[in-house]
């Protein structure tokens, strides 16, 4: 009787066992890494949101003429031919321009971090402005400030006065 050659079950079940190790390992690495690239993902959306509510702030606030608090936790970027408005709130940031466009950004924003500074600034203008973001579990100051040249001071003292004396 002739054999032919062949692997005995024993032989099989081995082959099978380590196999399946190797198919349990490659997928625990597969969810590992795909789980980390969507978290990885996310994290880049929110900080470009982040980004780009901090570059859109800060010119905004470069360009004014003014910046004041019109209630709590909402702030008013004048210019001679507009005004934009940004309500810091928890969950995103509005900014609203007088001609009703609205623009939001999807933060995590700190409204209880909000913090306003009126040193040397006149008629309620804000001369620096700050407030926390949240990004997973690290906070991220975005602090701004608006520095009032002379002139703009000394015409605002001039236009209050001239008020009074009307």
């Amino acid at each position: 009787m002739n054999k032919l050659p062949a692997f005995t079950l024993f032989e099989m079940m081995i082959v099978m066992v380590l196999t399946s190790i190797m198919f349990a390992i490659t997928y625990t690495a597969f969810r590992s890494v795909s789980y980390i690239h969507g978290r990885q993902t996310a994290a880049s959306t929110d900080l470009g949101e982040i980004r780009m509510l901090d570059g859109v702030l800060r010119q905004d606030i470069d360009r004014s003429q003014a910046v004041r608090e019109v209630r709590t936790a909402t702030i008013e970027c004048l210019t001679p031919d507009k005004s934009i408005t940004y309500m810091i709130m928890s969950h995103k940031v509005l900014r609203t321009l007088s001609s009703g466009q609205t623009d939001s950004f999807a933060v995590d924003a700190v409204p209880a971090s909000l913090s306003l500074g009126y040193s040397g600034a006149e008629d309620g203008m804000i001369d620096h402005l700050s407030f926390d973001v949240v990004l997973g579990e690290d906070r991220i100051p975005l602090r701004y400030a608006k520095d009032y040249s002379e002139n703009l001071r000394i015409n605002n003292y001039i236009d209050s006065l001239s008020s009074e004396l009307h």
